[in-house]
Parts: C-alpha cells; sequence; structure tokens
C-alpha cells in the first residue's frame, strides 16, 4: 500500500500485518499488508495522490497488460534487449513492448508545460521589449518638451547638475507608480498563472528583478540623456525653442 492509503485508513497505527477487505466479494478476500510505499502519481505528474494498494499480479486474476519498473544503471538501448531475453525466458508468451527511462516519461508528459513556458518566454520577452521602447520614447518626449523650462532655470542661475537630477528624480518617480501598478495586477493574476505551471512557483523573482532592472535602466536613459542633452544648450537658445 502507498503511504497515503495507510495514513487514510490506519491512521498513526503500525500498518504492517494488519488485514483489509474491499468487501466487494462474497466472501471477501481479505489482504496482509506486507509493506508501505511511497506514493506514486501513476497517470500524469499533475494528477492527485491516491490511495493506492499493490496487489500480486494474478491477484485476483492475471492482467493481460501491464507496466514493469526496473532500476538499473544501464542504458535504454542495452536495457531492452536484455527484458525481452528475461522474459521470454520466463515464459514464451511474454512479451515487451515500448521501453523507456522515467526521465523519457516525465519529459513527455511536461510537453504541454514547456510549449506552454516556451511561448509565454518569447510573448514577455517581446513585451518588456515594446515597454521599454514605449517607455524611453515617453519621457524622452516630455524631457524634450520640458527644454525651455530647462533653459530658464539655468539663465536664472540653477546649476545644470542639479537641473538633470530633478528631472531625474521626477521621471524615476512616474517609473515608480508604474511598477508598483503592474506589481499590483500581477499579483492578482498570481492564482490563474499557478493553474499553467508545475514545479515552479507563480513568482519567478530572478526574472521579475530582471524585468525591473530593465526597465528602471530605460527609465534613467530616457531622462538622463535628453535632459543633460538640454542642460548643455545655450540659455537664450533654450528660451527661444518653441
Amino acid at each position: 500500500m502507498s503511504d497515503t492509503f495507510a495514513r487514510v485508513y490506519f491512521g498513526d497505527a503500525q500498518p504492517i500485518g494488519k488485514r483489509f477487505s474491499n468487501f466487494e466479494d462474497d466472501p471477501p478476500r481479505w489482504i496482509t499488508v506486507i509493506g508501505v510505499a511511497k506514493d506514486t502519481r501513476h497517470s500524469t505528474l499533475r494528477s492527485p495522490v491516491r490511495p493506492t494498494v499493490f496487489l500480486p499480479y494474478t491477484w485476483p486474476r492475471a492482467e493481460s497488460l501491464l507496466s514493469i519498473v526496473v532500476r538499473t544503471r544501464m542504458p535504454v538501448s542495452t536495457l531492452g534487449p536484455a527484458l525481452r531475453t528475461a522474459a521470454t525466458s520466463v515464459s514464451p508468451h511474454f512479451a515487451i513492448g515500448q521501453v523507456a527511462s522515467q526521465e523519457r516519461l516525465i519529459e513527455d508528459s511536461l510537453v504541454r508545460e514547456r510549449l506552454l513556458a516556451t511561448t509565454s518566454s518569447v510573448f514577455a520577452i517581446l513585451a518588456l521589449l515594446m515597454a521599454a521602447v514605449g517607455l524611453f520614447g515617453l519621457l524622452n518626449y516630455a524631457v524634450a518638451r520640458r527644454t525651455q523650462e530647462i533653459g530658464i532655470r539655468i539663465a536664472i542661475g540653477a546649476a545644470p547638475r542639479n537641473v538633470v537630477g530633478m528631472i531625474v528624480r521626477e521621471s524615476l518617480g512616474t517609473l515608480v507608480a508604474g511598477v508598483s501598478v503592474g506589481l499590483v495586477l500581477a499579483a492578482s493574476a498570481m492564482q490563474w498563472i499557478s493553474s499553467l505551471l508545475f514545479g515552479v512557483g507563480a513568482w519567478d523573482l530572478p526574472s521579475v528583478f530582471a524585468s525591473l532592472v530593465v526597465l528602471a535602466f530605460t527609465g534613467l536613459a530616457a531622462a538622463w540623456i535628453p535632459s543633460r542633452r538640454a542642460s548643455r544648450t545655450d540659455p537664450m537658445a533654450a528660451l527661444r525653442c518653441e
């Protein structure tokens, strides 16, 4: 039996040596517990763990189709012929079909998840690039429109360095507000995202951190480059700028 079966039907008691029956047969067939195995997912990695009982091959009747699990260090190419030879030596009626490693079976069961992850990664990178380009263009335009203001500030005695720092701080404030709204929306979609993932959390901190770094660097460059360029222009030319 599995760990879950022992926990559900025997609680904290020691199950070894105890008997149970499904009471569907008349008279009931009693089963004696001889061991407890770790839980196993038999269909997919997403399937829930269910209470499981492991019975002899011939109980109550021999099955015509079954799967055999073999622990070995041999490669699959060598294991297949060896298994077929061993099965034939037991009975000529035994036939071994497909032979695959557990790693291969796990890979095959995660094809949908890997395809979704690859597609999502491509669209996420494109979305990040579009956001960075849009952010750069927006902040660059907003700072360029303040060329006249920059000229006035410099003309009345403000240091170009202080003016550039002020504009960069204001631009980063706008960026922080936008990122905060994005994180709130991402948190609200976490439950839906979790249903599409297996083996990883909805919050991938390295990816989130990398996105924040890209957006912060883009916002900083979009604010610093035009404001730095405007601070180097002649104040009188900036005042005449329309």
